[in-house]
């Protein structure tokens, strides 16, 4: 694949880049540091966003890019600027 599409799925996964600059790890990034936080609220995007781009070394386009691969999948849901963790049960 070319273009920005090729570019895009490269993001999602690919041989030719660092397994952690891959979406699926910063997805699980994200989604390890909402089940770390043990708030059954939730996180703030602004706290989580700290947090994991901190610990993990990303940048800030990389943890938006990843909330949005979430998001997309299903995985979280977004409520007045705070991020939920979705179980086969809730969202």
């Amino acid at each position: 694949m070319t273009g920005t599409i090729g570019g895009v799925w490269d993001m999602v996964l690919s041989r030719d880049m660092r397994l952690e600059d891959t979406l699926y790890c910063i997805g699980a990034s994200i989604l390890g540091a909402l089940y770390d936080s043990k708030q059954d609220s939730g996180a703030t995007v602004e706290s989580l966003a700290q947090h994991v781009m901190t610990e993990h070394g990303i940048t800030s386009q990389q943890f938006f890019l990843g909330m949005d691969w979430l998001y997309l999948l299903g995985a979280i849901k977004m409520d007045e600027g705070v991020v939920v963790a979705c179980s086969s049960s809730a969202c």
